[in-house]
């Protein structure tokens, strides 16, 4: 079984340069401000995008250097995003790895089972299951990001880390 490696710009991050650890967080999500009446109000001037930090401790460094910084560069991530839903169709909010397909689930009598999934770019139609009454899709998302040079520092090990920006 071939194990999916974070990749950023096409080098990709292999166990003896630490585990990536990710996480997401919204990128100009936008600012609440309050009417007359005290009824909030949300002021968003672009598309929702994405943040992405990453991190990593091994025993070699990322070996990123290489990199052009000045440029968008693809992030290959490996922390899945994830779409819940009660329809049969769906559509996803980032382009999906194309090494490697989304899966899904269909909630059954209080559980969660894998189910079927077709995927054509970010629309996703769900295989109906007898008596479900949901179904989630998971994907692993690839990026297009501004990211700087990782910090990097040794003690025992070779630690890195990085915030990336969707462009």
């Amino acid at each position: 079984m071939t194990v999916t490696k974070l990749t950023l710009g096409g080098v990709a991050i292999e166990a003896e340069k630490g585990a990536p650890v990710q996480s997401y967080a919204p990128l100009g999500d936008g600012v609440i401000r309050y009417r007359s009446r005290g009824r909030p109000v949300k002021f968003r001037h672009w598309t929702r995008r994405m943040s992405v930090s990453v991190s990593g401790s091994g025993i070699l460094p990322p070996g990123l250097s290489g990199l052009d910084y000045d440029e968008p560069l693809e992030l290959r991530c490996t922390k899945p995003l994830s779409i819940s839903t009660a329809s049969l169709t769906t559509t996803l909010t980032t382009d999906v790895r194309p090494d490697r397909a989304p899966w899904a689930f269909a909630y059954v009598d209080e559980r969660w089972q894998r189910s079927p999934v077709s995927v054509v770019g970010r629309a996703v139609t769900f295989t109906a299951v007898a008596g479900a009454t949901a179904y989630q899709v998971c994907w692993m998302p690839v990026l297009m990001v501004f990211v700087s040079p990782p910090d990097e520092s040794m003690s025992d090990r070779h630690e890195w880390s990085f915030t990336a920006e969707e462009v």
